[in-house]
């Protein structure tokens, strides 16, 4: 394993090639020593792949709101297609969220999307919701790594992290990772040094005493 940084948003824009404050990293690769990110701008920044849908109809924006998990509300494509990577026409149906087959009148129901198996269009209706095309793009943005990812990499539990995030804005918890050591480091340091009542580190791997 090693780093991968795989480009940097402020070249050309100072003295030295590669900004410390522009570098993007790719999360295949390990993450390089965090610091304490004083100055503004040197959170470790990361290139991710997101999948998002679409829902394109003619109806009004209200209408799309809420109607399928984790896809944007999308009326109209404005763009061109490049990135599109499925299509598939669906259909807003109200179900019973818990037995979805169940088709008894008076029922709670939820409008849930159910896709066309057969990859052909549905039956035009004068119902707008009938027949309705889902398009699924995938894209890549950069972002920072947020305060508990730089706790994880540094060895420390959610629940920790979480204990202090209570006491400490972000800013402090930046700098708190940036300050620490990383506790699994500092552990198998421990086990060589012979303290009592710390596991050895044949003790931890071999199972050895």
């Amino acid at each position: 394993m090693e780093i991968k940084e795989i480009g940097n948003l402020k070249e050309g824009q100072q003295s030295w090639k590669s900004p410390q404050t522009g570098r993007v990293y790719d999360v295949t690769g390990i993450s390089h020593t965090l610091n304490t990110c004083g100055g503004g701008g040197h959170e470790v920044k990361i290139v991710e792949k997101k999948v998002m849908g679409g829902i394109y109809t003619d109806v009004t924006e209200n209408f799309n709101r809420g109607l399928y998990p984790n896809v944007s509300r999308t009326v109209k494509a404005v763009k061109n297609d490049a990135g599109c990577i499925e299509r598939q026409i669906v259909a807003s149906r109200g179900r019973n969220p818990d037995n979805p087959s169940d088709r008894t009148v008076g029922m709670p129901t939820e409008q849930v999307l159910e896709p066309n198996a057969d990859g052909v269009c549905n039956a035009l209706t004068t119902v707008q919701k009938d027949n309705m095309l889902l398009e699924i793009t995938e894209c890549y943005r950069i972002r920072k790594l947020t305060p508990k990812e730089c706790w994880r990499l540094m060895g420390f539990s959610d629940e920790d992290y979480e204990k202090a995030a209570e006491v400490n804005s972000k800013t402090q918890l930046y700098k708190q990772s940036g300050n620490s050591i990383v506790r699994d480091v500092l552990m198998a340091i421990f086990s060589q040094l012979n303290i009592k009542g710390v596991p050895t580190w044949n003790e931890v791997h071999h199972g050895a005493k």
